[in-house]
């Protein structure tokens, strides 16, 4: 049996388990693994269809995107009151 992996070039598995420890401690929760998810397979959502969807309070929501926006893996679209 030939794997995926056996096939690897040494480097470039290097080059990918760096690219992997660069991007663990942003998505280290359950639930912002779960945001990047579900964004990755939609090219956008609402907050409350988020919110709704991975079932989390606003305030928790709101603290994993603003985490996940720092990091540079999502962008955030403000749309209405800014102050929200």
């Amino acid at each position: 049996m030939t794997g995926k992996l056996g096939k690897l070039n040494p480097t470039k598995l290097a080059v990918d388990r760096a690219a992997f420890d660069k991007l663990e401690p942003a998505i280290h929760t359950k639930s912002r693994l779960a945001i990047v998810s579900v964004l990755a397979a939609n090219e956008s959502l609402s907050f409350t269809e988020l919110r709704d969807g991975l079932q989390l309070t606003d305030g928790n929501l709101a603290a994993h995107l603003r985490a996940l926006e720092q990091a540079s893996l999502v962008r955030l679209r403000k749309i209405g009151n800014p102050n929200k």
